[in-house]
This record gives structure tokens, C-alpha cells and sequence, in this order.
């Protein structure tokens, strides 16, 4: 999917990592921890400028 093919378009270039700012899922809010569903902000910053 998507994430996978940022991961591996990042590989390929300056060698910056992703900075996770937030992790969350939604069995934080709906209180069901049987089946969740994970959401990620991560940054991956430009070296270039």
C-alpha cells in the first residue's frame, strides 16, 4: 500500500528517518480493543534545505 511504497521511496533517497508525532487506534475512542484500526502522523524531513 501506501506507506510501503513511502518507505521504500525514503530508503532510497537522504537517509532521513521518519519522526513519529502521533499514534493512536480507534478502540481509544469507540472502547472496543477486540478489532482496531491504527492511525500514524509521521513526519520524514527534507536534509536539503
Amino acid at each position: 500500500g501506501g506507506i510501503a511504497t513511502l518507505m521504500e521511496y525514503q530508503r532510497g533517497t537522504s537517509g532521513d528517518r521518519g519522526s513519529l508525532l502521533c499514534y493512536a487506534h480507534s478502540g481509544e475512542v469507540t472502547g472496543d480493543f477486540d478489532q482496531v484500526v491504527g492511525y500514524a502522523a509521521i513526519i520524514f524531513p527534507n536534509s536539503s534545505r
